[in-house]
């Protein structure tokens, strides 16, 4: 189910974060549990929960679960409204051509080394699975 859906809600998340042990990054990619959210939504979700994204997903309070559902709904809400993600590889275009806007936003993905946006620690990328992941080292426990 996507985060979009009215139907998505926190306790919907809840049920499936309950007693996991794999990281919150890990189960956010899970297509079953978050249609639509991938490496750079997660990330971007995660940074707004104040949540880094080794934490184990059951060790979330329910507190972190709320706002881990609102942020993904705002995350995925804003990059809908800049017509999505262009890196520079420049993958990912809309049908006629143009460049989606939302990588203008980002707070983490894809900022390794850089100052976080708000408190100015340098941003870090770790491997989860096979997927690099960023985050900012004071802004998310």
């Amino acid at each position: 189910m996507e985060p979009i859906s009215v139907c998505w809600t926190p306790g919907y998340l809840a049920q499936f974060l309950e007693r996991r042990k794999a990281p919150i990054k890990s189960l956010l990619l899970d297509q079953r549990i978050c249609a639509g959210v991938g490496n750079i939504y997660s990330d971007e979700a995660l940074f707004l929960t104040r949540v880094k994204p080794l934490r184990p997903a059951g060790s979330l309070s329910n507190n972190e679960i709320i706002r881990l559902a609102q942020s993904l709904r705002q995350v995925l809400n804003k990059a809908i409204q800049f017509l999505g993600t262009t890196m520079k590889d420049e993958r990912y275009h809309l049908p006629d051509g143009r460049s989606g806007r939302f990588q203008r936003h980002l707070m983490v993905f894809n900022r390794e080394g850089m100052p976080c946006r708000v408190c100015g620690t340098k941003i870090k990328r770790i491997k989860i699975g096979n997927r690099s992941s960023y985050y900012c080292p004071r802004c998310q426990k």
